[in-house]
């Protein structure tokens, strides 16, 4: 019977030993950890060089100066200012605007800001909107919507001229605007739009009008040629002044030397001739 000898077995002990395993991990360990240096290192040195770039204002001014020869290099084919075209200016004075547009002849077209010059032009007293607009490649477009004025108004012993939201409007000449009505009282010029809209619909009163007077922030008292004081109610303006047309029209109440016409009531109505007062109903 033949005995099998113990020999040398393939694969020996040693190579599955706990101490041979350990060197294995570290070995797979320290080669993910040089993988991971190949790449956190170069990162982490474009972070940190963006960051310095960032804090240094290094890419504005490369954005800047590219931006400056581009434009610059737009002059050479025709993107230059040639013409600015203004349209719906009369009470904005030219250099003032000039000034908010600050844009000259030849200048780069590319370099005006249209928003900017709209904000500048916006602040300007008589506008109420504006439009800039940058037609390339060598034309400005200003549309201007002025404020209307529409009344003069009297107050702590002086007198401006309002518009039709009841906005002083600095710098109007009282000459210039002479032949708007005059308006009188603390609230007076937020209610004179409404006013002047219902006299609309009668121009023969309109056409008479000298001021108008707030009384008690409630309701208008109207100042007439030749001298007639017109005490219109607090509701209802429209049809006081149509009673009124209707007097002026068919009784000629302007030709009888009537002072005082009180239309306060709706049913009833007062006048007063300058001797004695009627009452009529």
């Amino acid at each position: 019977m033949s005995r099998l000898r113990p020999g040398k077995l393939r694969g020996s002990v040693t190579q599955n030993s706990p101490y041979q395993q350990r060197r294995t991990k570290s070995k797979q360990s320290f080669g993910l950890l040089a993988r991971l240096m190949i790449v956190l290192v170069p990162l982490g040195l474009i972070i940190g060089f963006t960051i310095w770039l960032w804090h240094t204002d290094w890419p504005d001014r490369q954005a800047k100066y590219i931006e400056t020869h581009f434009i610059k290099s737009t002059e050479s084919i025709g993107f230059t200012v040639a013409d600015v075209i203004v349209e719906g200016r009369k009470q904005t004075d030219r250099n003032d605007l000039a000034s908010a547009l600050n844009i000259s002849i030849g200048d780069p077209i590319l370099d005006f800001n249209p928003d900017t010059a709209l904000d500048r032009i916006s602040k300007l007293p008589w506008i109420a909107d504006a439009t800039v607009v940058r037609k390339l490649p060598n034309t400005i477009y200003v549309r201007l919507v002025e404020r209307e004025p529409i009344a003069r108004w009297q107050h702590n012993g002086k007198i401006v001229v309002i518009d039709r939201e009841g906005k002083e409007l600095p710098n109007a000449s009282l000459d210039k605007f002479a032949s708007l009505p005059l308006v009188i009282g603390d609230d007076a010029p937020q209610e004179t739009g409404a006013l002047l809209k219902a006299l609309k619909d009668f121009p023969a009163i309109a056409n008479l009008l000298q001021a108008a007077t707030r009384v008690s922030d409630r309701r208008w008292n109207l100042h007439m040629q030749p001298k007639i004081l017109v005490k219109l109610p607090e509701y209802n303006i429209g049809g006081a002044l149509q009673r009124l047309s209707q007097m002026i029209r068919e009784r000629k109440i302007l030709e009888r030397g009537m002072v005082t016409v009180d239309l306060r009531i709706p049913d009833r109505l007062f006048l007063e001739n300058g001797n004695a007062p009627q009452q009529k109903k």
